[in-house]
């Protein structure tokens, strides 16, 4: 299971990714004028590595003019390979999805989810 989350800004605005996520990549200042891009990837193992969610958050090329995009991609999938009863499959989704969304929402700040849920600024 995979959610992949578009974050646009306008290139107007000098965004801090810290006020928007909690996760992110670390650019020394030094280095952080020259930067164009970026990927920054973890992997956590559930189920004694059986599983794995993986967040990774890069750089993309918006398709409107003058913003910059953001991809934020979380995924729950089996690492082994075992597979998931038919009668199971539902719950296995489900858990999958909550835990996908409970990573979301600990990555995100209120500053995003005021973009998210009033419209943004």
């Amino acid at each position: 299971m995979r959610y992949i989350n578009l974050l646009e800004f306008s290139k107007k605005q000098n965004i801090k990714l810290k006020n928007y996520l909690r996760y992110y990549p670390f650019i020394p200042e030094e280095l952080a004028k020259n930067n164009n891009s970026f990927i920054s990837k973890v992997e956590f193992p559930f189920k004694d590595g059986k599983e794995s969610l993986t967040v990774a958050l890069y750089s993309s090329i918006s398709d409107r003019p003058n913003f910059s995009s953001l991809l934020l991609d979380i995924g729950y999938s089996m690492v082994s390979q075992e597979f998931v009863p038919f009668d199971d499959l539902e719950g296995w989704l489900a858990e999958s999805h909550n835990k996908i969304e409970n990573t979301f929402e600990s990555i995100i700040t209120d500053k995003s989810r005021n973009l998210f849920w009033i419209g943004g600024s």
